[in-house]
C-alpha cells in the first residue's frame, strides 16, 4: 500500500512539474484544480470551451490588460478574439499564432 501511496505522489508531481513548464503553472499557483477547467472525469478530461475560460478571464478585462501590447491590433479584440485555446494551449509550448496571417 505504501508503494501504491508514494508513486501517486510521484505522479502528481510530474504532473505538476509538467503543467508548471508551460503555461498551466499560473493556474497551478493560484490553486485552480484541474476540474475547474477540464470537468469532473480525469479520465477523460475536456478541452475548456471560451465559455469556461471567460468565467474567470472576462473578455472586457482581457482588451484592457493586452491595450497596449500593440496599437492597432489587440489579440483580445475583434476580429481577433477567436477561441481562447486557440493561442493559450496551456499544457503546451506557446505558439506565435499571429505569424500565421502577419508576417
Amino acid at each position: 500500500m505504501r508503494k501504491v501511496l508514494t508513486l501517486l505522489a510521484l505522479l502528481c508531481t510530474v504532473t505538476t512539474v509538467q503543467a508548471a513548464d508551460f503555461g498551466a503553472d499560473k493556474h497551478v499557483q493560484k490553486g485552480v484544480q484541474c476540474v475547474i477547467c477540464h470537468g469532473a472525469d480525469m479520465n477523460k478530461p475536456k478541452e475548456p470551451t471560451d465559455k469556461v475560460c471567460l468565467q474567470c478571464h472576462p473578455r472586457e478585462q482581457l482588451i484592457e490588460k493586452t491595450k497596449h501590447l500593440n496599437k492597432s491590433v489587440n489579440p483580445h479584440n475583434l476580429p481577433h478574439n477567436g477561441e481562447c485555446i486557440l493561442c493559450h494551449r496551456m499544457h503546451e509550448a506557446p505558439v506565435n499564432n499571429c505569424a500565421e496571417c502577419h508576417k
